[in-house]
């Protein structure tokens, strides 16, 4: 029993002497009790030093009172333990039936019966409450002891029962919750197990299968009959027979774990098979083996392999497989002291064939290139499409040079002959490089940029030339290579500059805008000339940012000279690469939010060569521009591209004449024809016309004659830079040509 435990104990009785004569012999000191048994019993004994529980006492004077309190205990969560109940309690409810009423409710609560009548036998009793080790009798008169141990007893027997009710329960909830998180996590194992795309199995120490999925049967198209033995070995003896694998042989699973195997069927699939442990409270107890179907896998990476190494169009294969071929045809030739020849070549006037016929005959025309070329090589040879018209062919186990000339007269004759495509009979004919291992280099980036340089020079020769490399040749590439690499930082660095060329109206020789220029001044080439650097800005890409650097600067400076009363275009030249970036179109976005930027101060200058690329993403962006109010200028008219088909397809507002014709044309009777062919046909479009490179008086005179709309060259201002603009311009008035300068066209020089 626990000493702190305090019982209740309830006395139902209708005679209050009772009450209080049990109440002194369960609460009364010792002393008192004697006193209380003399009164009660006669002469008292001698009482044991025992404590007995502690208790608290209720009374209820008749049975409907009693149950009551019975019931309310009972709900408040604080029942009694047990109750003195006596038979006879007129009127109303008698003692059994109060103590079968509450049983109904607190069947728990121990009951001692107390009757001084003979007429309630326990047979009487016992046929209403039936036998029960919860109900005692109780005899009047009293006993002292009895009474006490019979509290010390019962209460006891209810703390004890209570407990084991409460353990019975704790014991039934922990069965429960395991049985359900038993259940629970069977379910979840199974789940996982048919949730993957993996075949699962899983073996217990002993090479017996505990679980799978029907992945697994599946993919290793296991009978059922196999499957249900559950048996390593028999399954073992099926993956034998139908994938020719026995990676569950014996003790081979065990083996492996943490590995992974491959297994290829001869019908060609590709399964990857990986051993793991299986741990409970990190402790091994199997094994676990995931198998997965990896053919489409293989399959999608051997395209993608073929598809990064291989020309698209040619199915040769391209530079990054032609570096590998080379490293080993290298390899190959150190070990049998023999040479290797890099032919590199390209195709003279396949631009031409694209512009004029269309890249679907151009795409012909290269097939059937390659497959000329190959018909003359060994197979031990190689030869790779590096793009756009340009191919190298790598020569093994090269003899001596007359190897690789008599080669390159084969290559020369195979491409001479007629190449039929699409109904169109076309000759075309190539020009070569050549670089030979070891005379012209070790290493394969070496052999590939020396044949370059043997190639750019073949071409110095013209059309259908070859030159086998010597020192010296591929100065012109390094110098590129160079550019390229200082570039890189140029803009970072603040390197490039914006100079600004003006431009006048023909009739008042009043400003009207200005051509805008970059130059760079690097720290460790100098002055490099846009003519270098731009086409490697190009073929790097690094234009783009070029460009937008320079939009950037010019609309700041269009701002500034404004609020110095000069309010005039600048033309920017673009190139076709910032025409069909995705962001180019947003810079102007971007500046069409600025309210106080006006578009239509903004002109841009290209070249021909940009519409003959016949791009529709082209097209688009100059239509794009020009609905944001800028004007489209073409520069450079009449370099040999020209063609009224693309002023009349494209969004074309002025074309500019090449200086060619204008800086001597009062010599030339051949210029003066072409320049004013060129003006008359550009008015009856509605197109302005732009006269630059003008060097001399008589010059203008020319022009005018020929309602040429604007002027530009050094006879009226160099290149400036914009404060040099502002300083010289920005008056109220704007100036024209000085007669002075008319006189003498020296102070006009650069």
């Amino acid at each position: 029993m626990q000493p702190s435990q305090k019982y209740r104990i309830l006395i139902i009785d209708d005679n209050p002497a009772i009450h209080e004569d049990i109440r002194r012999v369960l609460k009364e000191t010792k002393q008192n009790i004697s006193e209380t048994e003399t009164e009660l019993f006669g002469t008292p004994r001698q009482l044991p030093n025992v404590n007995g529980p502690k208790l608290e006492i209720d009374s209820a004077y008749n049975g409907v009172d009693g149950y009551k309190m019975v019931i309310d205990a009972y709900e408040a969560k604080n029942p009694y333990a047990l109750a003195f109940v006596d038979v006879r309690m007129p009127p109303g409810w008698d003692g059994i039936k109060t103590i079968k009423e509450f049983w109904d409710k607190d069947p728990d609560i121990q009951v001692v019966i107390c009757s001084a009548y003979s007429d309630y036998s326990w047979t009487d009793i016992m046929n209403v409450l039936g036998l029960s080790d919860r109900l005692l009798i109780l005899k009047k008169p009293f006993e002292y002891s009895e009474v006490k141990q019979l509290v010390s007893t019962l209460t006891h027997k209810w703390f004890i029962s209570k407990e084991l009710a409460k353990n019975l329960k704790f014991l039934e909830d922990t069965v429960e919750s395991r049985t359900y998180e038993l259940q629970n996590a069977l379910s979840i194992a199974t789940a996982t197990l048919e949730s993957s795309q993996d075949g699962l199995l899983v073996l217990d120490k002993d090479g017996k299968i505990l679980n799978y999925n029907q992945r697994f049967v599946r993919m290793w198209r296991v009978p059922g009959s196999i499957i249900k033995r559950m048996c390593q070995f028999a399954l073992n003896d099926h993956l034998k027979s139908i994938a020719h694998t026995n990676f569950l042989e014996y003790d081979y699973p065990f083996s492996k774990v943490g590995q992974s195997i491959e297994v290829t069927w001869d019908e060609g699939r590709t399964f990857s098979v990986n051993f793991f442990a299986y741990m409970v409270n990190d402790t091994p107890q199997g094994i676990l083996i995931s198998t997965k179907d990896e053919t489409q896998r293989k399959l999608f990476e051997k395209e993608l392999t073929y598809e990064a190494t291989h020309d698209y169009l040619t199915g040769l294969p391209n530079r990054f497989l032609l570096v590998d071929r080379l490293k080993q045809a290298l390899t190959l030739a150190q070990r049998n002291s023999r040479g290797v020849g890099v032919i590199y070549f390209d195709l003279d006037r396949f631009k031409y064939v694209n512009d004029t016929l269309g890249h679907a005959v151009g795409d012909g025309l290269l097939q059937g290139i390659a497959a000329n070329v190959r018909s003359i090589m060994r197979e031990s040879d190689t030869l790779c499409r590096l793009g756009g018209d340009e191919f190298v062919v790598v020569v093994n186990d090269v003899e001596n040079k007359e190897d690789l000339t008599n080669f390159v007269y084969r290559l020369q004759q195979s491409l001479e002959n007629v190449f039929i495509v699409d109904d169109y009979d076309i000759r075309i004919g190539c020009s070569i490089g050549v670089s030979c291992y070891p005379e012209h280099g070790t290493d394969p980036d070496i052999l590939l940029t020396n044949a370059d340089s043997a190639l750019y020079h073949a071409k110095e020769n013209g059309r259908g030339s070859f030159c086998i490399y010597s020192a010296g040749m591929s100065d012109k590439n390094t110098a590129s290579i160079e550019i390229e690499r200082q570039l890189k930082y140029a803009l970072d660095a603040d390197e490039f500059q914006l100079l600004y060329q003006p431009i006048f109206d023909a009739e008042t020789e009043k400003i009207v805008g200005v051509e805008t220029l970059l130059r760079w001044d690097n720290p460790v080439l100098g002055a490099v000339s846009p003519s270098e650097f731009i086409p490697i800005a190009e073929k790097s890409g690094k234009i783009v940012a070029i460009g937008e650097w320079i939009i950037e600067n010019v609309q700041k400076e269009i701002t500034r000279w404004k609020e110095h009363n000069l309010d005039i275009y600048a033309a920017i030249n673009i190139s076709g690469i910032q025409l069909k970036s995705t962001d180019f179109l947003k810079i102007f976005h971007n500046l069409s939010k600025n309210k106080q930027f006006d578009l239509s101060k903004l002109e841009i200058e290209l070249t021909e060569s940009i519409l003959l690329e016949q791009s529709a993403n082209i097209l688009d962006s100059l239509n794009a521009l020009r609905s944001m109010g800028m004007k489209i200028s073409l520069d450079d008219f009449g370099t040999g591209y020209s063609s009224l088909t693309y002023l009349r397809r494209f969004p074309v507002d002025k074309i500019k004449i090449e200086r060619a014709f204008i800086t001597n044309i009062q010599n030339e009777r051949d210029s003066q024809a072409i320049v004013s062919a060129i003006i008359a046909m550009a008015h009856k479009l509605d197109l302005k016309i732009v006269a630059e490179g003008i060097e001399y008086p008589e010059t203008i005179s020319i022009l005018k004659e020929m309602s040429c709309n604007y002027l530009q060259g050094y006879l009226y201002c160099k290149p400036i830079t914009s404060d040099e603009l502002l300083e010289k311009y920005a008056i109220t008035s704007y100036p024209t040509l000085s007669k002075n300068a008319i006189e003498s066209r020296e102070g006009f020089k650069l």
